[in-house]
């Protein structure tokens, strides 16, 4: 991003942030697209946040300050970060304590990739580069290297094997427009 529209994006956060007349839900709207990653370190004030992550989800419990996120990872869209367990709502009648509460610590590692619509419950620590698929629920510590899915999510393979078996995968981030379309059609054996 050039220097001059660095500078209007954080003179338009800086505007957004203060402007108390907008709707709340839209400000905080508005402050997340412009920057997630500052939205997560100023507004929502997430416990502690790496370099080089892309985060697409706003979902981030009720006590952000319990999430830890180390540094390259990515998180994908409606991706679910909760830290309350809101299960102990049963039990503060069996038990006579209305005032019961669980929370747990989310601790994610570098090079994480967690897929879209995943959910990650309270107290799971996620290790070093480790693959969550889509749509799983992370219920337990992931080991370090590997690839976890379903729900529970399990480990489904290590890094290594997954490295291997991707069959797919092309160098296509420095093509651009026409370029990587036709790289792809090629590789698939499309009609041009």
């Amino acid at each position: 991003m050039s220097a001059r529209k660095g500078k209007m994006k954080n003179m338009l956060f800086t505007l957004v942030k203060s402007f108390g007349l907008m709707p709340r839900s839209i400000r905080m709207f508005l402050l997340w697209r412009l920057d997630g990653i500052r939205y997560l370190r100023e507004v929502l004030k997430i416990g502690w946040i790496g370099e080089r992550c892309r985060v697409y989800s706003r979902f981030f419990g009720s006590e952000p300050y319990l999430i830890n996120i180390g540094n390259h990872v990515h998180i994908g869209s409606n991706v679910q970060l909760i830290t309350h367990d809101g299960g102990v709502w049963v039990l503060r009648d069996l038990l006579n304590n209305q005032s019961l509460d669980c929370f747990g610590k989310i601790i994610i590692h570098d090079n994480v990739f967690i897929g879209n619509n995943a959910i990650v419950l309270p107290g799971v620590a996620i290790g070093e580069n480790v693959v969550v698929a889509a749509g799983s629920v992370v219920s337990k510590n992931v080991p370090p290297n590997t690839v976890v899915g379903g729900i529970p999510a399990r480990v489904i393979k290590s890094i290594d094997e997954y490295s291997k078996k991707t069959t797919q995968c092309l160098t296509t981030k420095c093509l651009t427009g026409g370029a990587r379309e036709r790289a792809i059609k090629e590789h698939f054996k499309l009609c041009p």
